[in-house]
């Protein structure tokens, strides 16, 4: 079930504050006493913060609030909402904002009432909150004003406007102290590093003299030799240039220490792809992919690539001598995923490997695990998982699902029915459909019961022998919808569950509805519908087709992009499991077997044409919580 941490034990809490203000010279006498502003109250609220306990800062607040009134109290519930979101309870803290009259309270309170409730809206993956937020009073706090531009550089971040989302980050650097500003120079720094070259030439030309400063480090940083020495120089002679700009105490041994750790890049890297059979297709695609990424490669030192047929399985091993007779230092690929599997279970191999497909968990050990052995694919399951969270985030509990016969569709319905039932939801009804059929109506007639309020319609007519004014009902016991299909199929479904009076149903579902091609007529009919996709297809301004995707599967270009893109930040990843890299198919990060997991961008079609809502949410899940576990207000 959902991890939430409902807190009503008011002795816990009081025994937790005993122990905290022992310290203290003094405790005032009651909760509602005013003085709490600004003596016990604060000091207590400090120490749960610098434990990185912000829940039970919230429910300490939340406590205090029962007894309190007025000013005093709705401020104690506004700031218990900010840790609310602070400890990953966003749905927590709307509803706690709900409960605040947000008329009643001071421009800067109110400017902090939305901001919070914008936090919280894009904690759940919703970045239009954040976008349409007016700027803080000039009265507002250092640390309001702090949450505004970081907020609003994570929104812009999120919508693809990496150029504001870095004008964001450098006004926010002013506000903070020199630790967190190391923190806020790194993240910026890395968004840079995450543009082309043409891209970085774009940003500089229209930029402010502080904007260019921080694209000349990302330039220094990709063409300077791998030498602590070397780059310490050149880094140190970027800040002389740049002699305003303040920055991080500690930014330049950072980057220096980071390059050390991280920044080796391998000299050979073998390319294993089939050149022939079912699958080369898709790896001309994805070598199309890897080649762009190359091309666009502005760094000094790039590696050597060599491509290597992997089409015959049993001819692996001869493949694998060859690599190794070669001097090759890390392998890319394969596609297959039997072929994954053999070099996966081989004993011998030595050097990385960033594989382009992933193995299941049953085909995983985790004692026997390769070293270094990566796995990065666009599996389907993980999109239905995504769209079950999407759909339970957003209140959804009782869904239907309708889905093509065949194994594809099987497995986003086995992947969206186990998340469902394990978030606490309701599956109500499953539907299978032929994928090469024109007409779905049948099913969704089935999934609505629009077929047993026919049947009721004609034993009436029988038993009374008389006409009758009938206009089918559907069930109303639903929330919505979870499909699988592709474009064709899409674009056919939510015209019919129109017709069939399930206009106001909301309808989630993969990125297989979309062609990734803007194109308003086509996509019309799906108005409304709500899917998950990677960054590169929804980001792509107008409507034209991207280039480099003429021709070619884009999600599959994208993939490759990605794959010879996380080669210089591998290591990296490994080290820290919390970190993420923004990538072409979506928000890379690593789980224990070393599999990248995605996290993907949600849109919703409006004038038929994908509008970004956010980033999925993630959700936590664990047994021995309860999906309805609320905070105690």
């Amino acid at each position: 079930m959902l991890t939430t941490h409902p807190c009503r034990h008011t002795g816990a809490i009081m025994a937790l504050i005993a122990v905290l203000l022992s310290g203290c010279a003094s405790t005032p006498t009651g909760p509602s006493d005013s003085r709490h502003a600004g003596g016990a109250e604060d000091i207590v609220v400090q120490r749960l913060l610098q434990q990185n306990q912000p829940l039970a800062a919230a429910n300490y607040l939340l406590h205090l609030a029962h007894t309190s009134a007025g000013d005093i109290q709705q401020r104690q519930r506004l700031e218990a909402a900010d840790y609310l979101v602070r400890a990953a309870q966003p749905s927590e803290a709307l509803r706690l904002l709900s409960q605040i009259n947000a008329n009643g309270l001071m421009p800067t309170q109110q400017f902090t009432h939305s901001l919070t409730q914008a936090e919280a809206q894009f904690a759940l993956g919703r970045i239009d909150y954040a976008l349409v937020l007016p700027s803080p009073p000039q009265n507002a706090p250092r640390r309001v004003n702090a949450r505004y531009h970081r907020l609003l550089a994570d929104a812009f971040h999120d919508a693809g406007n990496f150029g504001d989302s870095v004008l964001q980050r450098i006004t926010l650097d002013a506000l903070l102290d020199d630790e967190r500003r190391l923190g806020n120079e790194r993240q910026f720094i890395d968004i840079l590093g995450q543009l082309s070259p043409h891209m970085l030439t774009a940003l500089a030309d229209h930029a402010s003299t502080d904007v260019r400063a921080w694209i000349a480090l990302q330039h220094t940083l990709d063409n300077t030799p791998q030498n602590d020495q070397q780059l310490r120089g050149q880094l140190q002679q970027w800040q002389s240039q740049h002699p305003d700009l303040k920055i991080a105490a500690d930014l330049i041994e950072a980057l220096v220490a980071d390059t050390r750790l991280f920044g080796r890049i391998p000299n050979k890297i073998a390319i294993m792809l089939p050149q022939s059979g079912r699958y080369a297709n898709a790896a001309n695609a994805i070598r199309a992919g890897i080649l762009q990424a190359y091309y666009t490669d502005g760094s000094a030192t790039k590696p050597q690539l060599t491509f290597t047929d992997s089409t015959d399985l049993t001819t692996l091993p001869q493949v694998l001598a060859d690599i190794r007779a070669g001097d090759i230092e890390m392998i890319l690929g394969p596609l297959q995923k039997q072929a994954v599997q053999i070099l996966y279970q081989n004993a011998e191999l030595s050097i990385p490997v960033l594989a382009l497909n992933r193995l299941e968990d049953a085909d995983t050990n985790d004692f026997l695990q390769p070293k270094s052995f990566f796995q990065l694919g666009l599996s389907p399951e993980d999109e239905a998982i995504q769209a079950a969270d999407r759909a339970w985030l957003d209140g959804q509990r009782r869904m239907l699902l309708l889905v093509p016969q065949g194994a594809w569709g099987k497995r986003l319905r086995v992947a969206f029915a186990r998340r469902w039932e394990m978030l606490g939801g309701i599956q109500l009804e499953v539907q299978e459909y032929p994928p090469t059929s024109n007409d779905f109506g049948p099913q969704i007639k089935r999934l609505l019961n629009i077929d047993q309020s026919t049947q009721r319609r004609r034993t009436l007519v029988r038993t009374l022998g008389e006409k009758l004014s009938f206009e089918p009902r559907r069930r109303q016991d639903v929330d919505a919808v979870f499909i699988a299909a592709h474009p064709r199929q899409a674009r056919l479904i939510r015209p019919q569950f129109k017709f069939h009076h399930a206009s106001s149903l909301p309808l989630y579902a993969t990125s297989h509805v979309y062609a990734g091609i803007r194109d308003a007529d086509k996509d019309r009919d799906l108005n409304d519908l709500m899917f998950c996709d990677m960054p590169r297809l929804l980001r792509t301004d107008g409507n034209q087709t991207p280039p480099e995707s003429r021709g070619f599967n884009p999600r599959l270009i994208a993939l490759g992009k990605d794959a010879y893109q996380l080669i210089p930040r591998l290591a990296r990843l490994q080290h820290d499991p919390e970190r993420t890299v923004e990538g072409a198919t979506g928000r890379l990060s690593l789980d224990r077997h070393d599999r990248f997991q995605r996290q993907m961008i949600w849109a919703r079609f409006e004038r038929g044409v994908p509008v970004i809502k956010g980033y999925s949410p993630t959700i936590e899940i664990n047994a021995e919580s309860e999906a309805t576990a609320r905070v105690d207000f």
